[in-house]
């Protein structure tokens, strides 16, 4: 698959490059500067680990230092893509990983507070940690329904969690 980096910060696959290229004509035509259609166009780029565990390492060598350990479904957000590995960053990490230890096509949260709760639902049994990955299976307001590294599922609360794309969508 074919890939487009827009000043440097953006990894666009060719089906998102046409896509693109009819937004900021659409852009264009409405009126807004060159600095608007950027800002538009920067959204993040997330990805998920995908093995039981992961390396993150200070370079793209499997001879560099692991900086950090994370576990399936800790959630990476995308920094740059260089043949076999994508400089992430997490919460409070940043380095290189292997691109077979992770997957974009589902999307996953990591907790910032223990056990978020979430009214009404089942609710999991257990604590959860800090930086805790989850599986992303249904989203409700306020809510997400997620899978651990476990395979249990159970509602967990939309605040406090990381990517915060989901308490985004509640703020008045």
């Amino acid at each position: 698959m074919q890939e487009l980096r827009i000043k440097g910060e953006f990894i666009l696959t060719k089906n998102k490059k046409n896509l693109l290229i009819i937004l900021l004509f659409t852009l264009f035509a409405i009126g807004k500067s060159h600095s608007q259609i950027i800002n538009l166009v920067k959204q993040k780029e997330y990805t998920c680990v995908d093995s039981t565990y992961a390396n993150i390492r200070s370079a793209p060598s499997i001879r560099s230092a692991i900086i950090s350990k994370e576990a399936k479904y800790t959630p990476l957000q995308i920094l740059e893509k260089k043949e076999k590995w994508t400089k992430v960053k997490g919460l409070g990490f940043e380095g290189w990983i292997y691109n077979k230890l992770v997957n974009s096509n589902y999307e996953c949260i990591a907790t910032q507070d223990p056990s978020p709760e979430c009214p009404g639902k089942k609710t999991i049994q257990r604590s959860t940690t800090f930086n805790e990955g989850f599986k992303v299976i249904k989203s409700e307001v306020g809510c997400l329904y997620v899978k651990d590294r476990f395979s249990k599922k159970f509602w967990i609360g939309s605040l406090n969690i990381w990517p915060n794309k989901y308490s985004e969508k509640l703020q008045i």
